[in-house]
């Protein structure tokens, strides 16, 4: 009997050894909950979301193995208490070293049709490879990095199941797309509000209404932004071009991608800098009309704005807030 049952055990164990790549692969696609008032989000049809991936990308975007020194994460510049942005103006990398800009939420990426401030990723299958890599960042080779996670003793079950091949790069940057697209907001004070579930003070409706007359042009729709880039008087001469490093062309410097304002309250040092520390600066620099520069976009203009007003744009701003992704 029990060479019997020897014999069962061994081919039992060549037959999964035999198992092809694409054996593997799990096709429980994953129904997540996004809100239909903000559109299809952009998921590719080779990296539909799924229990696996998500999972996946989710280990991965808080293991510091992603970093050369094994130091730093993804989650160590992108924290859920501040909206998966930082509480720094700049975020440090390998060796403390201080990357290029201010690091940006992740919430509502899904969204977003192109990565980075200055959009030089064009969707976010591509984007985890770039700081991944950076030397400032997480400092590491995509292919060491491959090497390293090929050892690991869950990483490389993980990804025959999430997408049916060995795990390489194609399966690091896209795993960590699916974790992210499942990072959204959509239940604000705000929200609930414009959903008729919630009343609202009359100073409340006067600061929704001097946003919409001051700030809605850029920072417009359910995501509260365009999704464009745009010069807004930050510098006469700007050290990061933005837009231009991408297209090298001269009326893009100083552009960079217009941010969402959901949970702006959280994400605080503003701009792409991070050289504006609080709401109240920002207030500032936009009630001046912004430095000049060629390339200052023609929305930017005075705002002069009372005490009172100002009160009640900074509180319709607190509004914008779910608190629920913070938890």
């Amino acid at each position: 009997m029990k060479k019997l049952l020897t014999i069962l055990l061994l081919c039992l164990v060549f037959s999964c050894a035999k198992k092809t790549e694409g054996e593997y692969l799990s096709e429980t696609f994953l129904v997540t909950n996004y809100p239909s008032e903000y559109g299809e989000p952009i998921i590719p049809e080779d990296n539909l979301l799924t229990e696996e991936r998500v999972a996946l990308g989710r280990l991965l975007f808080n293991d510091p193995l992603l970093s050369i020194d094994t130091s730093r994460s993804c989650a160590s510049c992108h924290k859920t208490e501040f909206a998966f942005a930082d509480d720094v103006a700049i975020s440090t990398g390998i060796e403390n070293k201080l990357g290029l800009r201010n690091s940006p939420s992740l919430l509502n990426v899904a969204w977003q049709p192109n990565m980075f401030k200055d959009g030089g990723v064009p969707n976010l299958d591509r984007q985890a490879i770039v700081p991944i890599e950076d030397e400032f960042e997480l400092g590491i080779n995509m292919l060491e990095l491959v090497e390293r996670l090929q050892q690991h003793p869950e990483y490389p079950e993980m990804a025959l199941v999430a997408y049916g091949r060995v795990l390489d790069a194609w399966v690091i940057n896209r795993s960590l797309a699916s974790y992210q697209r499942t990072l959204f907001s959509h239940d604000s004070p705000y929200d609930q509000y414009l959903a008729g579930n919630l009343d609202w003070s009359q100073e409340l409706k006067t600061g929704e209404a001097l946003f919409i007359a001051y700030c809605a042009s850029c920072h417009a729709g359910v995501h509260l932004t365009t999704f464009g880039f745009a010069n807004n008087g930050l510098y006469e001469t700007y050290s990061d071009v933005g837009r231009a490093r991408i297209t090298n062309l001269p009326q893009d410097e100083g552009k960079f991608k217009i941010p969402s304002l959901r949970n702006l309250p959280l994400t605080a040092p503003y701009m792409h800098d991070g050289s504006l520390e609080d709401l109240e600066s920002v207030l500032a620099h936009y009630s001046t009309g912004g430095k000049s520069h060629p390339n200052k976009s023609e929305l930017v203009a005075n705002i002069e704005l009372s005490e009172e007003e100002q009160a009640q744009l900074l509180l319709f701003l607190e509004q914008l807030v779910d608190e629920k992704v913070v938890d």
